[in-house]
């Protein structure tokens, strides 16, 4: 009798932690979900989807972009270079252009490294296995080639919040070289959402020359 009463007990506790566990894997998948949704949802209420440019799903679906860097993330924190809850939206943006602004310094794509540091879990930036060599090769060879040591920056307009203040848009101008090797004013939309109470970036679009 004792033997039976040890396996049914033992058979309640296995099935309790495996109730426990499913109900917690359930749980964290409707929360993957619910900030996944909110992130497309939020990026319609400010009139620009962030996952709608070609050029990057094009080079994150390519070949080559898991080359692997030679650089470290271990300055980051001694630079304050990665999230901190301290941040808002205009900070992480800041930080993320002056790095880009010296991009090689103190080691080779630094400055996408640093951008790298402060994507958000559930943006385009945290697909395809992207690294700060392979983020800096997108960027030199596209429109997006201004960012890498521009000249300077400016921060333009408001912040452009979603409806429920969960993600943000941020325009940016930046007096930079284009792939011609000339150098021109270009528009910049960061895209943000807060994890974790912490502002981090969804993605970086560029603004075509004829778009408001």
């Amino acid at each position: 009798l004792g033997s039976v009463m040890d396996i049914l007990s033992f058979v309640l506790v296995l099935s309790v932690i495996i109730t426990t566990t499913f109900a917690f894997h359930q749980r964290l998948h409707s929360e993957w979900q619910n900030s996944r949704n909110r992130i497309f949802q939020s990026s319609s209420e400010i009139n620009d989807n962030p996952y709608q440019d070609p050029k990057l799903q094009e080079f994150l679906q390519g070949d080559g972009i898991n080359t692997a860097w030679k650089g470290s993330t271990e300055i980051l924190r001694r630079r304050k270079q990665i999230p901190s809850n301290e941040y808002d939206p205009q900070t992480v943006v800041n930080k993320c252009m002056q790095a880009l602004q010296a991009n090689d310094d103190p080691q080779l794509d630094h400055g996408c490294c640093v951008l790298l540091a402060f994507k958000s879990p559930f943006g385009l930036l945290s697909q395809g296995g992207l690294d700060p060599g392979g983020y800096g090769r997108f960027l030199r060879s596209t429109n997006y080639n201004p960012l890498i040591d521009n000249a300077d920056f400016q921060l333009i307009g408001e912040l452009i919040y979603s409806k429920d203040s969960l993600s943000v848009r941020q325009r940016v101008q930046v007096n930079g070289w284009n792939i011609d090797g000339n150098i021109n004013k270009s528009l910049f939309d960061f895209y943000l959402s807060k994890n974790e109470d912490k502002w981090l970036v969804d993605v970086v679009l560029a603004i075509p020359e004829n778009s408001n």
